[in-house]
């Protein structure tokens, strides 16, 4: 009974160390995405999350899913381009964007 009981022991265990390196995967992966401390390689990024405790783990899922990284969200279009979002829609919220000044002065 008492080996069974070590032999349990020793797999939560290994399963915790599994898991733990499935999440510093997961994230180092997101971090990837989000072009997050490029410094440092994939490889790099998993031993430092490996090693961070784990209620740290929490705190930088978090904080790499609302970074933004090096995406670009929008654009606005230029007065040259023409097209959706051009200045000659004839549009005054897009007038006034493209601008910057107030309608009529």
């Amino acid at each position: 009974m008492e080996k069974m009981a070590t032999e349990h022991v020793a797999l939560l265990k290994r399963a915790e160390d599994a898991e733990r390196e499935l999440l510093a995967m997961k994230l180092a992966r997101r971090m990837e995405e989000k072009n997050l401390h490029p410094e440092l390689s994939f490889e790099q990024k998993v031993a430092e999350l490996r090693n961070a405790p784990p209620e740290r783990l929490a705190v930088i899922e978090g904080g790499i899913e609302f970074a933004a990284g090096n995406h670009a969200f929008g654009k606005v279009a230029s007065h040259t381009e023409g097209g959706e979002g051009s200045t000659t829609s004839g549009d005054p919220l897009d007038a006034f964007v493209m601008s910057q000044t107030a309608f009529g002065v």
